[in-house]
């Protein structure tokens, strides 16, 4: 290749990453709310004001990145901007998690401009998703898993033990971050297993890096075993969660085509490969994909966000540096990666054009704190057309969260509990604020058996609060 066109294949790959990485960021910080994230805003807000998870409130994630966010509530008191900086922290995260892909394409044996390539086909396959841009804790946990996993391979080159404790520490707090990593974690104890008995992995070395995470799982278990709150820990972040089930999927065909041609050239590196980084890279990728959609059936696009980050390294190495990278061929190949982006990301935007854009949904959350104390409750909205509340404490009390939906299954498969009746909530507790939204008494409302749902009484909401449109305040 000549000079001139080394020259262009650079501009070309920086205009790629340039535009990507742009349109991610402008969706970052316009892209609508979603239930999830108001649900995470929320438990991020009580543990800044010193509630226990699983205690105080339901949850059924874990609990990690609230207590990494909190901090960031100091700065806004009394001000819904903290929805802006709660998307700017994760959007250098999902810079964080680019970094390690490319760490991991390097430390693999790929020149720069693979591993440069890797991340560019990471951040492709991320266009069906929000994961990467919602105040949700799947960049997080790809963040922690993308480090241990990097710092796993330092340790298989260098020996050097600090490598392999920052691993399992890394490992540890995925897990603490979201649950759905244990599928990963899960195969990586086998590769572990095996490279022990090839005598790759000193096993005083493993002891050792595993002092570290017994000792701050167990730190965490006996802190909700003193504070009583242990037992509902199990039952809502694992029992219930073997009990939800979504119906229908929002997962793109395009991205399933994607992930059906990386799992082609996986299997291939699993039996072909040399590189023993690239074969680990492999097993992962196939056990994670084959386990998700075999046993787990994930109805939304944000549960692939691992698998894109270990696709992004397998394609990169075999579709495009054994098969596209000729002369001519780079330019052609981004320049349609780019229209395929495009043409992805305006069929996002045109999905959602009728949906309010995040500034709405941080002007109506600043009316419900300009109408409002620190101290007073509320009756937030997380069903409809719009997500309002998180910023102050629910009147709802533990079972606040989505309608009762989750308490719902609660109720009918683990442990018979007292739900909140909304009516009977706003009369007995007189919130300060109460946005109009209807609660439903089931979790599937095209249940057969999901004939009702929870109003208020009129007469009551007419006498003691004033109608200020998306919501109600109290007259005194």
């Amino acid at each position: 290749m000549s000079d001139l066109m080394k020259k262009i294949d650079k501009l070309i790959a920086v205009f790629v990453c340039v535009l990507l990485l742009g349109l991610i960021v402008y969706s970052s910080f316009t892209f609508r709310m979603t239930v999830d994230e108001k649900e995470h805003v929320y438990a991020t807000y009580l543990i800044f004001n010193g509630k226990i998870p699983y205690k105080d409130f339901f949850e059924h994630h874990h609990f990690l990145m609230w207590y990494f966010f909190a901090p960031i509530f100091y700065f806004f008191e009394n001000s819904s901007n903290v929805l802006y900086a709660l998307r700017g922290g994760i959007l250098l995260l999902f810079w964080a998690d680019m970094n390690f892909v490319y760490k991991i394409a390097r430390i693999s044996d790929f020149k720069r401009k693979d591993a440069i390539i890797a991340v560019i086909f990471f951040i492709f396959f991320t266009f069906d998703q929000r994961g990467v841009i919602e105040y949700r804790p799947d960049t997080l946990m790809l963040f922690c898993f993308l480090c241990g996993l990097y710092y796993f391979f330092v340790y298989m080159k260098t020996k050097k033990i600090f490598a392999i404790c920052v691993s399992f520490q890394a490992l540890l707090f995925s897990f603490l971050a979201l649950q759905k990593i244990v599928v990963l974690l899960f195969a990586l104890f086998f590769v572990i297993v095996y490279l022990v008995i090839k005598r790759e992995i000193n096993i005083k070395d493993l002891i050792w890096a595993s002092i570290l995470p017994i000792m701050v799982f167990l730190l965490w278990i006996s802190y909700l075993y003193f504070n009583d709150g242990l037992l509902i820990y199990w039952e809502t972040a694992f029992l219930l969660n073997s009990y939800i089930v979504f119906k229908g999927s929002i997962i793109h065909t395009y991205t399933l085509i994607f992930m059906g041609i990386c799992s082609v050239f996986a299997i291939y590196a699993i039996f072909k490969e040399q590189n023993l980084f690239i074969k680990i890279i492999a097993i992962l990728y196939v056990f994670f994909v084959f386990s998700l959609f075999v046993f787990v059936k994930p109805s939304f696009a944000h549960y692939l966000l691992p698998a894109h980050s270990l696709g992004a390294v397998i394609v990169s190495k075999y579709l495009f540096r054994k098969i596209i990278d000729k002369r001519y061929f780079n330019i052609l190949f981004c320049s349609a990666l780019v229209v395929i982006y495009l043409l992805c990301w305006y069929y996002k935007f045109f999905y959602y054009r009728n949906v309010l854009s995040l500034d709405k949904y941080v002007e109506m959350d600043q009316h419900v704190l300009d109408n409002s104390e620190p101290d007073d409750l509320i009756v937030g909205c997380f069903d409809g057309w719009a997500y309002v509340g998180g910023l102050r404490e629910e009147a709802t009390g533990y079972w606040w969260f989505s309608q009762l939906y989750l308490g719902v299954i609660y109720n009918e498969n683990i442990r018979k509990v007292t739900l909140p009746n909304l009516d009977k909530v706003v009369k007995g507790r007189m919130p300060k604020i109460v946005c109009k939204s209807s609660w439903s008494g089931c979790y599937d409302k095209f249940r057969d058996d999901c004939d009702y749902t929870i109003t208020l009484d009129e007469e009551f909401m007419r006498n003691n609060y004033h109608d200020a449109g998306f919501i109600y305040v109290r007259k005194w």
